[in-house]
């Protein structure tokens, strides 16, 4: 996801974050959610784009919004093919909920439609063709997905609308936003009457609020196919309640009374697809896939992703080149923000700026949103959103697509055609001591020799006091020692049958007084 279309540089202001993704650009506003580019910095300075799909701070607090919002991300996380955008992690940082996906260089296809036709330069024969048939091939893998057990989760995107295909200088189509699909694994299902998706891009059984399967999207693609033979959108200038009569009763304008010259084979693969009973159309989107690619095999026509991307390259060439400008400079900027201030590592948390607020869009911090630049808004001069070009394929007999296939321009791998700049050298920052409050200094002893005089003082002091305890106590004994008793007057007398006995001394005489 993420691809982008146009620039418009704004006004400087430092970066913001969301998590530890630094966002530099706006991609696209949803119903509930924003989408960023944004760059990830990974081990050893090497940063990565990616997009950011951040759900907005009014809804947040919603649990019906929040269960739906996670409900996408639910989907998204299980898809894994080369036609889907592929999604990363799913992230809830200080009850902000984003979820991170692969970056594209390329273009929506309904911009890229327009634009060929704004500036003169229809599509080579066949190209859109092979786009829709990617784009069968990833829908048709997202209806086939099962759960980790193998139960199927029956998933019905809902909205397979030009908008939602990007189309990448390199030829590859991805289908992509799941975030009104129907799925076995949704929590919040969708209430009875209610209707979800584009008008314009919507099955009759959808309007009437009947019971969805697959061939809902089969419809749609119908609808794509039909806008790129006819060189205009199906329900051009319809007023709403017009165009939801026609669908809910199957009137709808067949391509061959549009244009004539289409060819026949064309002309049965869109009515199939576009059959108002669901039984008759196109049983899955392989289905419709491989009856497109036998036209283009039976017409002589042999489409890569090479043709696809020389193509979407000639008609953006200079969008991409501003693009790749914008881009730089704002990692550039970010590059600045970051050596002047401390590492995320080292920094408090405090001095971190997340993005908490609907920021882009006029939010708790105004002014941190219009500091990106907008990379989807498209000038007027360069867009007729109501002009297509005609997509109609010669038949076999006509020239090779070569002689009308318009100058390749070759895609360069340089972000930046101007003076290259080489990247900064690793290095390793080295981390600044930490500094201890001011009460505490201030309390602390001045060095570690004067806390060793303290305690041998008082190990001295300890010690002259044990000492004169030691001689108050010994004085004390001597002077109360009591005198010993008198010695007993007469002797005493030893038997001599007693051997060993030692005197014994006789009891105490009173002499009478005289």
């Amino acid at each position: 996801m993420g691809s982008v279309s146009a620039a418009q540089s704004l006004a400087d202001k430092e970066p913001v974050s969301v998590g530890k993704y630094k966002l530099i650009a706006n991609l696209g506003r949803g119903g509930m959610a924003d989408v960023f580019l944004a760059v990830v910095a990974g081990p050893l300075g090497v940063n990565k784009l990616q997009v950011v799909k951040r759900l907005r701070a009014e809804f947040a607090e919603d649990p019906e919004r929040r269960e739906m919002f996670l409900d996408e991300a639910r989907i998204a996380t299980r898809l894994n093919h080369p036609n889907v955008v592929q999604t990363f992690e799913v992230h809830a940082d200080e009850g902000v909920y984003f979820i991170t996906m692969e970056y594209l260089e390329g273009a929506p296809l309904n911009r890229l439609i327009n634009r060929s036709s704004r500036t003169k330069t229809p599509a080579p024969p066949g190209v859109l063709l092979r786009i829709l048939a990617d784009v069968l091939a990833g829908l048709h893998y997202a209806h086939e997905l099962a759960d980790y057990d193998g139960k199927p989760l029956n998933i019905v995107h809902r909205d397979v609308s030009p908008h939602n295909v990007i189309v990448s200088y390199d030829g590859q189509a991805k289908l992509l936003d799941f975030g009104i699909a129907k799925s076995d694994v949704r929590l919040m299902e969708t209430r009875t009457g209610i209707m979800k998706g584009k008008l314009g891009y919507m099955a009759p059984e959808q309007v009437r609020c009947r019971p969805l399967d697959r061939r809902a999207d089969v419809f749609v693609a119908g609808i794509v196919l039909w806008e790129m033979l006819a060189g205009r959108k199906m329900w051009d200038k319809a007023a709403d309640m017009e165009v939801l009569h026609k669908l809910a009763t199957g009137e709808m304008e067949a391509i061959e009374s549009v244009r004539p010259d289409v060819p026949p084979a064309l002309v049965k693969i869109c009515a199939k697809a576009l059959a108002y009973d669901p039984a008759e159309r196109y049983a899955t989107a392989a289905e419709m896939r491989v009856a497109l690619l036998g036209y283009l095999d039976g017409a002589g026509l042999r489409v890569t992703p090479e043709d696809i991307g020389k193509y979407v390259t000639s008609v953006y060439a200079d969008k991409r080149t501003e693009i790749r400008k914008i881009i730089e400079r704002q990692i550039a900027k970010l590059r600045q923000s970051e050596a002047a201030s401390p590492s995320a590592e080292d920094a408090p948390a405090s001095s971190m700026r997340v993005l908490r607020g609907d920021t882009a869009h006029g939010g708790s911090e105004p002014g941190v949103g219009a500091s990106l630049p907008n990379l989807r808004s498209m000038p007027p001069s360069m867009e007729a959103p109501d002009a297509l070009a005609p997509e109609i394929p010669p038949p076999p007999s006509l020239p090779s697509t070569a002689a009308i296939e318009p100058a390749p321009v070759t895609p360069t791998l340089d972000r930046n055609p101007g003076p290259k700049t080489e990247p900064p050298a690793v290095r390793t920052k080295e981390r600044a001591p930490v500094e201890a409050p001011a009460d505490l200094v201030e309390a602390a002893p001045e060095s570690s020799g004067g806390s060793d005089r303290v305690r041998l003082f008082v190990a001295l002091v300890v010690v002259l006091a044990a000492a004169v305890g030691a001689f108050v106590a010994l004085r004390f004994r001597q002077t109360h020692t009591p005198p010993a008793p008198p010695a007993a007057v007469g002797t005493s007398q030893v038997d001599p049958k007693q051997p060993g006995a030692g005197p014994v001394t006789p009891a105490a005489t009173t002499t009478p007084p005289k």
